[in-house]
């Protein structure tokens, strides 16, 4: 039973006028946090299985039965012939690696049959930098497996890859293996494991950027991966409890436990009853709390702390999924509060007049009482002896608790004698001596004295600052260290204004970079002229083939920079040269001006043979005859293509070496069976030391017959 799926490879695009990407607001983008463990230490190993696979080695731990002959080879694009390679061994990027390890983590989330990543955007987006869009040539290949360990999937990741037994379409990855359509020149691997599934991401690129070896953990991780809610299917959220009831400054960790189903299927394969089996990503999440009574309480991530008296409902939010929470919040009963009054002897002296103690504090548990919480009334505090502090619960509190105190007599005053201690000298007043006094009657005992005179101001400087081009200055000053007076005020210098170069500083954009014009402030750096020079981009022939004619023909040449303006034909010198004869001509094109640096581009464009000016058809014995009138000027010989079906698919193409023939015979046919035909010459010419045939364009089609 196969328990794997591998997606095809995405589009790799070099300097590419056609890209997309699936946009998302990004309001619809969450953050979800994935669990699992990295296997790099094996996904390392590919490498040497990719690169015995480009020079034709046969891979570590494969037998030469399973791997006969050849195995750098894939199908050219009409799959009618095998197409062999030695490429060089690539090399292994660390920067690149930690791009494939974030991709890994990314597909446990969302495997999307485009590479679509799990925010919604194209699988580039993961190339911040070193990108398609920058000049670099990026591939990607990717696939899961189930029930698997890292160390063997790494040979089912490959084999899967190699897709010996698949057509030209269904080669992609193989083709990105051995880089046949574009000039990869390293590689990076990576393994996540979620939940007993091993995602497997390999990266190509046409630069090494860091061959510095990285290490990387084998302990579980947790990587943060961008969600689009487009890819959620569902979400169910459930409290514990649903309904709260809590005192005033109570604390209680709200609970909420949230699940989330992705859209998207990590895998699909055959199962043992032969039906498709799909298994949704499941993410564990943590809700948001909001509360539809402000005041009633205050909410610190999933911590709920009651402040005031009343109901409300909390929210716990999700990805769009909302569930209630009921919260009661009631009176806190103050009864037995602890009193503490400003005199802590708690001893007044009578005076004929009601006596009112102030009040320090009020404190219930580890609760402290602000006076809004309560009222106060006093009791027996005019005359002689014990008066009483009532304090009554009000807003969030209830309840009522007392204090007593002392009215005495000032003759019969014990006295608690408190120390006034002496006082060092400052620049604002002078010293003083120790005395001492009753805190209860006040008597004083020793009375405090002042000594000497104010001490003089200490002077320290202070730093002045410096203008700016736009923000004035000051000169340094001087304060007192000790009272902060200012002795020697500050004066101000004004701002220095701009200082622009008299001649501006030009980058010259090159074929794989915009280039600049700045003129900036030398000081401050504030830019009063930053124009872009965009790079070239879009090369425009007005025709990139002709049809032999004998006389002279050449394609005119338009060029787009990167904003899609034409540029100019001051910053170019195009090379066109006259096409007469049939062939592939190399066009030069030369930047060198005061915005593009000197840097060459070469395009071609070609000269086609002449096609057969008309061709017969005879029926014959499950065969047909073709005639045609030779076309001998500035050719090499002609094919005949037949095929079944009217568009040519399946279709065969018999090739003739010699332009003088004129007939052809094609036989071992099916008898009855009704053929479609069409003809084309073509001529083999050097191009740049190899030989090409170059074609003309097809006939029209005909049909025939053949005989039973």
């Amino acid at each position: 039973m196969k328990k794997a799926v591998s997606l095809l490879l995405c589009i790799i695009l070099i300097f590419s006028t056609f890209a997309f990407a699936i946009g998302a607001e990004a309001a619809d983008i969450h953050t979800v946090q994935i669990k699992g463990k990295y296997h790099q230490a094996q996904a390392r190993t590919m490498l040497a299985k990719v690169n015995a696979f480009r020079t034709n080695a046969v891979p570590a731990g494969t037998t030469e039965e399973n791997y006969q002959g050849t195995q750098a080879w894939a199908w050219n694009k009409t799959g009618t012939k095998k197409l062999t390679y030695n490429r060089e061994k690539l090399s292994y990027d660390y920067e690149l690696e930690q791009i494939a390890m974030q991709r890994a983590a990314e597909i446990s989330v969302y495997y999307g049959a485009d590479h679509t990543r799990p925010d919604g955007t194209s699988w580039r987006k993961a190339h911040t930098k070193y990108n398609d869009a920058n000049g670099y040539s990026i591939g990607e290949n990717i696939f899961a497996t189930l029930n698997s360990d890292s160390i063997s999937g790494v040979q089912e990741a490959f084999e899967w890859w190699l897709e010996a037994n698949d057509p030209y379409e269904g080669q992609s990855h193989r083709r990105n293996m051995l880089g046949t359509d574009y000039p990869f020149v390293s590689v990076a691997f990576a393994c996540f494991e979620q939940n007993e599934v091993y995602y497997w991401v390999a990266l190509f690129r046409s630069a090494v950027i860091s061959s510095r070896v990285t290490t990387v953990g084998t302990d579980d991780v947790t990587v943060a991966v961008n969600l689009n809610t487009r890819f959620i299917k569902s979400i169910a959220l459930t409290p514990n409890p649903a309904s709260y009831v809590m005192d005033i400054g109570q604390k209680e960790n709200v609970l909420c436990e949230g699940k989330l189903i992705t859209t998207n299927h990590i895998l699909s394969y055959e199962g043992s009853d032969g039906k498709l089996v799909q298994e949704p990503t499941e993410i564990k999440v943590v809700p948001t709390l909001t509360s539809s009574q402000s005041g009633v309480v205050s909410i610190s991530g999933n911590t709920v702390t009651a402040q005031n008296t009343g109901q409300t409902v909390l929210t716990a939010s999700a990805y769009g999924k909302n569930v209630k929470i009921s919260v009661r919040v009631l009176q806190t009963d103050i009864t037995g509060a602890a009193i503490t009054l400003t005199q802590h002897t708690d001893t007044y002296i009578y005076t004929g007049e009601p006596i009112y103690p102030e009040i320090e504090s009020v404190t219930f548990g580890e609760y402290s009482l602000s006076p809004n919480d309560y009222t106060v009334s006093y009791l027996d505090n005019t005359a002689i002896g014990t008066g009483t502090v009532t304090i009554t619960g009000r807003g969030n509190f209830s309840g009522v608790s007392t204090k007593s105190f002392s009215i005495i007599d000032a003759a019969d005053c014990k006295h608690n004698i408190v120390i006034d201690p002496a006082v060092a000298a400052t620049c604002r007043r002078p010293a003083k001596t120790m005395g001492s006094h009753c805190s209860i009657c006040g008597k004083v005992f020793i009375e405090q004295k002042e000594e000497g005179d104010p001490l003089p101001h200490k002077e320290q400087m202070q730093t002045g600052l410096e203008p700016t081009c736009t923000d004035s200055g000051y000169t340094a000053w001087s304060k007192c260290a000790d009272c902060g007076e200012m002795i020697q005020a500050p004066v101000e210098i004004e701002p220095l204004g701009h200082d622009y170069p008299a001649v501006n500083t030009v980058t010259k954009a090159t074929l794989t970079a915009n280039g600049s014009i700045v003129c900036a402030c030398t000081r401050c750096g504030e830019k009063k002229i930053d124009t872009t020079i965009y790079r070239p981009l879009t090369y425009i022939l007005a025709k990139a083939a002709y049809t032999y004619n004998g006389k002279v023909q050449k394609p005119k040449l338009a060029i787009k920079n990167a904003n899609g303006a034409y540029i100019g034909y001051t910053h170019y010198k195009a090379s066109i040269p006259n096409g007469k004869n049939v062939g592939r001509y190399k066009i030069t094109i030369l930047f060198n001006s005061a915005a593009y640096a000197k840097q060459y581009k070469y395009l071609y464009y070609d000269i086609l043979p002449k096609n057969t000016s008309a061709f017969t058809l005879t029926a014959a014995k499950k065969a047909f005859k073709v005639k045609w009138n030779t076309q001998k000027v500035q050719t090499t010989g002609y094919q005949i293509q037949y095929s079944l079906y009217a568009d040519f698919r399946k279709a065969t193409t018999f090739t003739l070496k010699n332009n003088k023939y004129n007939a052809a015979t094609i036989s071992k046919l099916t008898g009855g069976k009704k053929y479609y035909v069409r003809m084309r010459t073509y001529k083999t010419v050097n191009y740049a030391g190899k030989n090409i045939n170059l074609f003309s364009v097809w006939s029209g089609k005909k049909s025939i017959t053949a005989k039973k």
